[in-house]
């Protein structure tokens, strides 16, 4: 088994820095395409592609802007590792509403809706998991990821008890590797 280090990142110096080197990207000259989807509870969001060179490496990255029902925006976030990229709407037993996403390639994020804060969670060490989708069950609180670890050909899920708080430290997953 390979242990990588998920030691969160997200918020340091030198990974914010990296960061930077991408937003040349985000302008209409290297715009790819756009797609549009609905949410539930009547919120849908709005994606831009992007894709250029940055130095010798063509990079694909995307921002994408959530709409609530009225039609007003309610969150934006930039993928700086568009491929795969997914978005899914929670409705926790707390009450609250929360986004969650994938962010480059192997983090994700969190966005509650009902208190406007949001949490990203980046492993320090690449190539641990990519997140392709959740499903959250409110009568257990037991949110499952969906994905896949880049060191093996098999699926991937990684599951976690939501807190009282809510859907903030996924981090905290146990995984579980079944067979193709």
């Amino acid at each position: 088994m390979i242990v990588r280090d998920m030691t969160n990142i997200a918020h340091t110096e030198e990974y914010q820095s990296n960061r930077k080197k991408f937003e040349i990207l985000f302008s209409p000259g290297y715009l790819e395409g756009e797609k549009s989807f609905e949410l539930s509870a009547g919120y849908s969001a709005a994606t831009k592609n992007y894709a250029g060179k940055l130095g010798e490496y063509n990079m694909s990255v995307s921002e994408t802007v959530m709409f609530d029902p009225s039609g007003a925006e309610a969150y934006r976030f930039q993928n700086m590792d568009d491929a795969g990229e997914f978005l899914d709407l929670i409705h926790h037993s707390n009450g609250h509403l929360y986004l969650l996403f994938r962010i480059d390639l192997y983090g994700y994020g969190v966005y509650d809706l009902t208190e406007k804060t949001e949490f990203f969670h980046v492993p320090k060490e690449p190539e641990t998991f990519i997140w392709t989708d959740v499903h959250y069950n409110p009568g257990n609180d037991m949110l499952v990821v969906g994905g896949c670890a880049t060191t093996t050909r098999k699926s991937t899920a990684h599951y976690a008890r939501s807190t009282p708080g809510g859907i903030r430290h996924v981090a905290r997953l146990r995984a579980c590797t079944c067979g193709r």
